[in-house]
């Protein structure tokens, strides 16, 4: 692999991330020769527009518009991976393994949807593919799974992973404004892209939790097995409404192990404020890992940016050349010839407490009628409470209810009961509260 002291890279996709890697590269390239004792060199960089100016200088380096060059290129040692998507990049990261090239990728989509293809392809080709920035920006955490808490066994992961989802939650919570509002401010502020629904609605944060629950109990990547739901439809008076009940609403991630197999969710959800989750706001991520050994583990940290990205994709950088260098173990995050075969279970039959509100005719009667509803699914009524009546609709008011535990399929049904009573205006608005009773 290259000569004795220097390790050549090859970058295909020369965006956000890949100028940040580029320069983070060059300012510390000192430093990690000092520490490793090899030089990391960039020799060829494909683009999709080669007049594009930019803001970094590439004196030296082969600059194309064609990646499979990259790939082909006899003086890559490393295919840097930062284009994104699932087509191409697949068949990008396909040809550099079969071509002999080791794979650094921050491309969430394409480890979610190939990642058990390409991990055993990599083994069998005697392959590094390293995706430590594919979850949580700079946060260590596949490194976390794969290599720090190996010896424990993972009760649950769970996490608020997807940056532009936690932002618009923590203003609406402080602001008291509506999604629309709080989705055009992130959008100025470049949290949001242009078209924020691979964010908004979830997909992003699916993606992510079929990485990390693949690695924490050593399955297959099973993105499509991953209930996934988005903050779209969240209201500014249920964050309100929760608050007010000592709950805030996040976006969470969560992959936990029952006895009927493991649950994969990933949705709006009620935590108490006094959880650690609950004060982690704006861009951040955090993750909670529990293992039987460790316990409770918090990693927390910027979740996305060029430089929190740039920070992990260097990270494998070194890591995959340190072990080319030296001929050290080739250690893989998932063996994907030895796969757990935990089924995952239907979303449907989850279990947690619920918080649901409804506006009712400003009657007697109704909060009688909400509770033999209850009572009929054998559910206890944590809390009940009647709001004061919205501005402009005085004829009904809003009611709120906390069960206790119940099954996801069991509180639908209450739900549609509710909404067909004369006495119930609208449909039930409904969110899981997690009292983290499974991470204990």
């Amino acid at each position: 692999m290259g000569s004795s002291k220097m390790i050549k890279l090859g970058f295909v996709g020369f965006g956000t991330v890949g100028q940040s890697t580029f320069i983070a590269l060059e300012r510390n390239l000192y430093q990690i020769k000092q520490q490793m004792g090899y030089e990391l060199e960039v020799v060829s960089v494909a683009v999709k527009d080669l007049e594009k100016k930019r803001v970094v200088e590439l004196s030296g380096v082969r600059l194309t518009d064609d990646p499979f060059e990259v790939v082909l290129d006899p003086n890559v040692d490393i295919v840097v991976e930062l284009i994104g998507g699932t087509e191409i990049a697949h068949e990008l990261v396909s040809a550099a393994i079969a071509n002999g090239k080791h794979v650094v990728t921050a491309n969430k989509a394409l480890i979610a949807n190939f990642g058990d293809e390409i991990l055993l392809s990599a083994q069998n080709e005697n392959i590094l593919f390293r995706f430590e920035a594919a979850v949580a920006g700079s946060i260590p955490i596949i490194k976390a799974l794969s290599e720090s808490v190996r010896g424990n066994r993972i009760k649950a992961v769970v996490g608020i992973i997807n940056g532009t989802c936690n932002f618009m939650l923590s203003e609406m919570a402080a602001k008291q404004v509506s999604f629309v509002s709080i989705l055009s401010e992130a959008q100025r502020l470049g949290y949001a892209e242009a078209d924020p629904s691979f964010d908004v609605m979830g997909t992003d944060a699916g993606h992510k939790l079929a990485i990390l629950s693949a690695i924490a109990f050593g399955t297959e990547f099973q993105f499509e097995k991953i209930h996934v739901e988005g903050i779209q439809n969240v209201l500014p008076e249920d964050i309100a409404y929760a608050k007010g009940l000592g709950y805030q609403v996040k976006h969470l991630a969560i992959a936990v192990k029952t006895r009927n197999g493991l649950e994969l969710r990933v949705h709006p959800a009620l935590i108490p404020l006094d959880h650690i989750l609950a004060s982690v706001d704006g861009v951040v991520n955090a993750i909670l890992v529990d293992g039987d050994l460790s316990g409770p583990l918090m990693f927390s940290g910027a979740g996305a940016g060029g430089d929190a990205t740039a920070s992990a994709v260097i990270s494998d950088i070194i890591d995959v050349a340190s072990v080319a260098h030296t001929g050290g173990t080739r250690f893989m995050a998932v063996r994907p010839e030895k796969l757990s075969d935990y089924p995952i279970t239907a979303f449907t039959e989850s279990v947690s407490g619920y918080y649901v509100r409804v506006e009712a005719k400003d009657r007697p009667g109704v909060l009688a009628e909400i509770s033999r509803v209850l009572a009929s699914f054998n559910v206890s009524i944590e809390a009940i409470h009647q709001k004061e009546a919205k501005e402009g609709a005085s004829t009904t008011v809003p009611i709120i209810i906390l069960t206790g535990r119940m099954a996801e399929k069991a509180i639908r049904e209450v739900c549609e009961i509710l909404a067909s009573s004369d006495s119930i205006t609208g449909s039930a608005i409904c969110y899981k509260v997690e009292d983290f009773q499974w991470a204990t």
